[in-house]
């Protein structure tokens, strides 16, 4: 099974420092990849690396062993980020199970959505992190993936509501 985490880069989700909602995010991250894995030993994490939701569940597939694949979007995608960030990026990518190249070309924001299309392309499951309604799940939607919703509420003790 494929599944797949989309959601805002770390400014938009309480700043660049990790803040207590980016730990609580990481902590969904985690335990829906734990829970996943352990119902299904096929579980394949579908990601794009980008800052934020799509990076945290690279990082932590690593840690739990689950095999991820990467989708790059066009050449060099952390070549603008800081260092930290940008060997982090390397890492991850060194050690997918697979990685692909979408487009060999130089940065273009249309290659970032055609990069969230694909990923939802491929996954069963799509979890997103969104402070706002954006065009990807819109388009899950249209297609009838399933969508959960893994922002955490101040107000709730399950953060997880489908979309």
């Amino acid at each position: 099974m494929n599944i797949c985490f989309l959601g805002h880069r770390p400014s938009d989700l309480g700043g660049w420092n990790e803040n207590e909602l980016q730990k609580n995010i990481k902590r969904n991250i985690k335990n829906i990849l734990v829970e996943s894995f352990a119902s299904n030993k096929d579980l394949v994490v579908l990601t794009g690396l980008f800052l934020g939701p799509e990076m945290w569940a690279g990082e932590i597939a690593y840690e739990l062993k689950i095999p991820y694949k990467v989708y790059i979007p066009f050449k060099d995608p952390h070549s603008k980020w800081i260092k930290k960030t940008a060997q982090q990026y390397t890492f991850l990518k060194n050690h997918a199970a697979s990685k692909e190249t979408i487009d060999r070309g130089h940065f273009d924001p249309k290659k970032i959505y055609e990069k969230d299309m694909y990923l939802v392309n491929e996954s069963e499951k799509v979890y997103v992190c969104f402070v706002k309604m954006v065009p990807i799940i819109k388009y899950a939607k249209k297609l009838n993936k399933q969508i959960i919703d893994i922002m955490p509420n101040e107000n709730e003790d399950d953060f997880f509501i489908q979309i």
